[in-house]
């Protein structure tokens, strides 16, 4: 009698013989077929095996060769507000190190016109804003005025921004082969079992922080926000009135007597600074909106309340959905010691 031909994905065994990769068990022998269309149902019938995902080290080994760059800008014709916001579209887009603007408008001004735009700005489309950067503003002399990142003293925006783009698409390289809704939940464990919250100042929420393994709301939702982009899902990053989290919409959530045999997807909430706070696995994931926000409030020092824009796009899941979706760990077998 033959034995059964045996598929193993490349991603899986350059995980196993590589030392650069951490642990995270996914199912083994799969045909090419099913690791394209599979069921949650049929992942169930093979065997599980180890796969490996890029460490944290990584990250702060990219942002050590990534060299720094001399960007200090100069800006003279800047006349009003618009003049203004065109300026930070710029800043939060190519993150200067430094603007120098010589002008008449005041600083007081200046800081009206900021937090304006952070008013008029969203994080989905402005993901760099507290997150990556914070620029300050301040008088330098009667006519010059300073707008600098203070975020950082060690590495710039600019080199955060590169490596984490490169450490993303690494990490998504190594779980390609597997299916939408397992790819969350690797990337969930990832951060989950890794990070602890701290936010005593500023560099310490950011994703710039990453390698420490210790950040705050900003942190957290960027680095899920990048993971999760990496690996061809889509994936938001909320900005509320005091914290921030994710939206991700994940396909074939279920299937059931109303859209039997039909695809389904919808955006579920994800926030993982609250789960880690409260040490409450997907505790938010599938929550409805007063559910959701019932939840955070037991962290007491951030309300989140979203605007009822952001949450149009997350819906409420039903029971079997949510459980449905987090019935995808049986074929994963994560656990915390094997994330390194």
């Amino acid at each position: 009698m033959k034995s059964k031909k045996k598929y193993i994905p490349i991603a899986i065994t350059l995980g196993l013989v590589t030392s650069n990769f951490s642990p995270v068990y996914a199912v083994k022998n799969i045909p090419s077929k099913i690791l394209k269309k599979a069921k949650t149902a049929e992942y169930n019938k093979y065997e599980k095996i180890a796969i490996k995902t890029i460490p944290i080290e990584r990250f702060k080994n990219l942002l050590d060769t990534i060299p720094r760059e001399n960007k200090n800008w100069k800006i003279y014709d800047m006349k009003n507000k618009n003049d203004f916001f065109i300026l930070l579209d710029k800043v939060y887009t190519e993150l200067p190190q430094s603007v120098s603007i010589y002008n008449n408008v005041s600083s007081e001004e200046l800081q009206q016109w900021k937090d304006k735009y952070f008013q008029k700005s969203r994080i989905s489309s402005m993901k760099n804003i507290a997150t990556l950067a914070n620029y300050d503003i301040r008088k330098k002399a009667s006519n010059l005025i300073l707008l600098e990142d203070v975020s950082h003293d060690k590495y710039q925006a600019v080199q955060i921004e590169k490596s984490l783009g490169v450490f993303a698409k690494e990490f998504a390289s190594s779980i390609r082969y597997l299916p939408p809704e397992q790819k969350v939940h690797v990337i969930y464990d990832y951060i989950y079992y890794q990070f602890k919250y701290k936010a005593t100042k500023t560099t310490d929420m950011l994703v710039g922080n990453t390698y420490n393994r210790q950040l705050a709301c900003n942190g957290f939702s960027r680095l899920f926000y990048e993971l999760v982009k990496a690996s061809n899902l889509p994936v938001r990053l909320v900005e509320s009135e005091d914290h921030y989290y994710n939206h991700v919409k994940i396909e074939d959530i279920t299937v059931n007597k109303t859209n039997q045999g039909k695809n389904t997807e919808k955006w579920l909430i994800i926030d993982l600074t609250t789960d880690i706070l409260l040490n409450e696995k997907h505790g938010a994931t599938g929550l409805s909106e007063a559910a959701y926000l019932s939840y955070v409030s037991k962290v007491g020092f951030y309300r989140s309340l979203p605007s009822s824009k952001e949450l149009a796009v997350s819906q409420d899941w039903t029971n079997a959905e949510k459980k449905n979706f987090l019935h995808t760990y049986n074929s994963l077998s994560l656990n915390s010691k094997d994330i390194r």
